[in-house]
């Protein structure tokens, strides 16, 4: 359990998940998730920057 919800924690709480099931998915689907998600929706989505330095 993570304290924040920034995009690091979610991308950690999902490694440590996948370690911890032995494995990966073929498809995650990301439901209502405004870290990984900057806008729209399917699609439409816009995913946010997240290059160093930007």
């Amino acid at each position: 359990m993570s304290e924040d919800q920034s995009q690091l924690a979610w991308h950690t709480g999902h490694l440590e998940l996948f370690d911890r099931c032995g494995g990966v998915p073929l498809r995650v689907r990301i439901d209502n998730l405004k870290t990984g998600v900057a806008g729209g929706a399917g699609p439409t989505a816009v995913v946010p920057n997240t290059s160093p330095g930007v």
